[in-house]
């Protein structure tokens, strides 16, 4: 986790920190030296943010791949075996890692191509959900489904 935050430290990039361990204590003074680039700030791709996939386990690296490869909306980070000791932790990646794919997604052609795709589907997400947009329409389908009708004929 440390070499995560340095990486992004060392980037000099704005983004987006989520950790959901309780356990895990930044390095000393890393968050007031990151304080000015979204800390704990939730965004995704819905809102026309490219995201930087990181697979660590199950679905995650379909997720990914779909993200990067399919939608071609974000870069994923690649382990480098071959440069680092990883034995005792297989998702273990250093930080010059870290602070070069988020450079590319920031700055790079690969990353521009991302952010523009991402802000692409961020168009259309709010379009979906404006009135009148698809997700609007299929809201108001289902609610209509469940509600009960109203029967005018009496019975004795």
């Amino acid at each position: 986790m440390e070499e995560i935050a340095l990486g992004l430290e060392n980037a000099g990039q704005p983004f987006i920190w989520v950790v959901r361990s309780r356990t895990w204590i930044p390095p000393v003074g890393w968050e007031e030296r990151v304080k000015d680039r979204g800390l704990d700030q939730q965004l995704g791709l819905s809102m026309g943010v490219p995201l930087l996939g990181w697979p660590m386990g199950t679905e995650q690296g379909l997720n990914a791949r779909y993200v990067a490869m399919g939608l071609k909306a974000g870069l994923m980070v690649l382990q480098e075996q071959d440069k680092f000791d990883a034995k005792d932790d297989p998702m273990a990646v250093q930080h010059n890692v870290i602070c070069d794919v988020v450079k590319e997604l920031m700055q790079g052609d690969q990353g521009r191509k991302a952010r523009e795709r991402a802000q692409e589907f961020g168009i259309k997400a709010r379009q979906a959900v404006e009135k009148g947009g698809s997700s609007d329409k299929k809201l108001d389908e289902l609610i209509e489904s469940l509600t009960p009708r109203q029967n005018n004929s009496r019975t004795i």
